[in-house]
């Protein structure tokens, strides 16, 4: 429990709390919760209307093998920024950081979503 001068010193300076408060409501509002907000879902697969369905590090799993520019930045960084890079090491490494569980699955129910409202 804090002690009372803390409590007194808050109070006298209730005018100046009260004068930055906007601030960190915005704050809260518009950049944390946003931000929480997106790690939580990245954890998750919804199309914005249904019942999410919580898929673990599928997504992360599923960008770090398939996003080209993910793996291109990933061999520069590793040094292996020559023509022949090969993306099998990429993959070799999501699999042993995220595990190969459900690849299939995911993959498939990623590619009946971007086929979803498409008139062939």
């Amino acid at each position: 429990m804090p002690s009372s001068g803390l409590l007194q010193r808050i109070w006298r300076a209730r005018t100046i709390y009260l004068f930055i408060s906007p601030f960190f409501a915005l704050f809260a509002i518009f950049q944390f919760f946003p931000l929480v907000w997106s790690f939580y879902m990245s954890f998750h697969e919804w199309n914005g209307l249904g019942p999410m369905e919580p898929i673990g590090l599928q997504n992360y799993r599923f960008l770090l093998r398939r996003d080209k520019a993910v793996r291109e930045l990933l061999a520069e960084l590793t040094g292996e920024s020559s023509p022949g890079f090969d993306a099998d090491t990429i993959e070799e490494a999501a699999d042993a950081a995220f595990g190969a569980e459900n690849e299939d699955e995911h993959e498939h129910h990623h590619h009946d979503h971007d086929h979803e409202g498409h008139q062939h």
